[in-house]
């Protein structure tokens, strides 16, 4: 039956029709994409890319109205793509209240009627347009508009490095490639995005198109251009090869997550809290951060599902091989642990005292990565290893090499794997154990030390042996 349902999950067979297949292949995707979203720390990325947009959304709205300037004829269409945008991401319905000191005294409020409200975008165009008009006195310098592109650049660079993360690509571009890239996005994205809303209210709008057709894309417009633009991003901003395929589904399904959190934001704002009486102004600091904090964690999951739907082969490969090798690698005894001590310490020595992630031991020493973890962490808690955060995530000895005896690993093994003190029930295999644990508190993990010089990816061979027995292996 076990048997059975493994062949279900990860070998879903032709005998399953279509749409049972699709089914049961979006289930494994799905799951391996909530696996992810955790592993590669998915909601802090989210906290760290709402913190930068708080920055950069101002810079980027110049620097997209800057690319409109040089079209005179087309300057409507950026302030159309301006509009559109607080609509889609809702920063037009996020208002606060106008201060006592703006209110005009001699109007009577009504009591029945809402207070007078200011909304955030309104804030956002002032201070864009208030920018424009010195670029177009000439009052702002070369040094300036740079300032505002690099600073809308800067939160491009935070969206690149949160999509590699997702990717798991630790290589960087080039500087001429960013360059070339960010010209692309900052010029053209806009572009593209002002041509389909041109098209939407001037094509359309020709030859009868409003009576049938243009009724029924008018809701679906806004829909399309969200997923177009996820897309985008999804195909762009990784420093990968993405599959078209893929990136299309998952911009559909975070768009309709999208459309589904703005609708009940919506909500939220007009129906549940009324934040604006119980914070007043200053409750638009933190729903607007949290609104933009769900927004990226909605694009990141998009990007999620698009990764382990381009991938979902490898990853069901790699955990069925997981599941295999688990029920052979449960237990490790003093000689797996003084191969990853040795690793550690040497690692540390030759890195300059750089950590040693789990992912490298598990590949040089040919185990599965969350056994590799797993026994780091224990040998954290015996006192063995450390785990840092400075200046990567990863492992570094307790001490030095010669103050770590063969003893102390003997005993950390003996702690983890329940083992049982022989002394009554058979005193000779006791006194053989004893003697052997004697003999390895003699020597320290520095004696036993097989220094190597670079560092590979792949399990090393097993060294050569010297003739002269004194000389270290190499």
């Amino acid at each position: 039956m076990l048997e059975k349902m493994k062949n279900i999950l990860f070998k879903p067979t032709d005998e399953l029709g279509r749409w049972s297949r699709f089914l049961l292949t979006q289930i494994r995707i799905w799951r391996q994409c909530f696996r992810l979203l955790q592993t590669n720390r998915a909601f802090t990325q989210a906290a760290a890319l709402a913190y930068h947009t708080l920055f950069g959304i101002v810079p980027l709205a110049i620097v997209m109205l800057m690319v409109f300037q040089m079209f005179p004829a087309y300057r409507d269409l950026g302030h159309k793509i301006r509009y559109f945008a607080y609509e889609q991401f809702n920063l037009d319905q996020i208002k606060y209240p106008v201060p006592e000191e703006q209110l005009d005294q001699t109007a009577p409020l009504d009591p029945d009627e809402n207070p007078p409200s200011i909304a955030i975008t309104d804030k956002i165009d002032e201070m864009v347009e208030r920018y424009m008009s010195k670029v177009s006195t000439g009052a702002i310098t070369i040094v300036g508009a740079a300032v505002v592109i690099w600073a809308a650049v800067g939160l491009l660079m935070t969206i690149e490095r949160a999509f590699n993360m997702i990717w798991h690509i630790r290589v960087k571009r080039s500087l001429i490639h960013r360059i070339v890239y960010y010209s692309w996005i900052l010029m053209f994205g806009p572009i593209l995005l002002a041509l389909g809303i041109y098209l939407s209210t001037q094509y359309l709008m020709r030859g009868g198109i409003e009576s049938w057709f243009w009724g029924y894309m008018r809701p679906i417009f806004p829909f399309l251009v969200m997923m177009a633009l996820l897309f985008f991003l999804y195909t762009m901003m990784p420093n990968t090869k993405v599959s078209p395929l893929a990136a299309l589904w998952g911009a559909f399904i975070a768009t309709l997550l999208w459309t589904a959190a703005k609708y009940g934001f919506q909500l939220y704002l007009s129906k549940v809290i009324p934040y604006q009486t119980i914070y007043g102004i200053l409750g638009v600091i933190p729903l607007s951060v949290f609104w933009i904090y769900v927004m990226w964690v909605i694009v990141l999951f998009g990007l999620q599902l698009t990764y382990a739907t381009q991938n979902f082969h490898s990853l069901d490969e790699a955990e069925l091989k997981r599941l295999r090798r688990s029920d052979i690698c449960f237990m490790a005894n003093d000689q797996t642990i003084i191969g990853i001590m040795e690793y550690v310490l040497n690692a540390f020595e030759q890195k300059n005292e750089r950590p040693v992630t789990a992912e490298a031991v598990s590949a040089r020493l040919d185990i599965p990565a969350d056994f590799s973890e797993k026994l780091l962490d224990r040998m954290v808690k015996a006192g063995l290893l450390c785990h840092t955060n400075e200046p990567t995530s990863g492992y570094v000895p307790s001490t030095d090499g010669a103050h770590i005896s063969l003893a102390d690993i003997y005993d950390a093994v003996a702690q983890v794997s329940f083992a049982q003190p022989l002394e009554a029930e058979n005193p000779k295999a006791a006194v053989i154990f004893q003697q052997v644990r004697d003999l390895l508190s003699g020597h320290t993990l520095k004696d036993v030390l097989n220094p190597w010089k670079k560092e590979s990816t792949t399990p090393s061979a097993p060294p050569e042996v010297l003739e002269d027995p004194d000389e270290p292996m190499v």
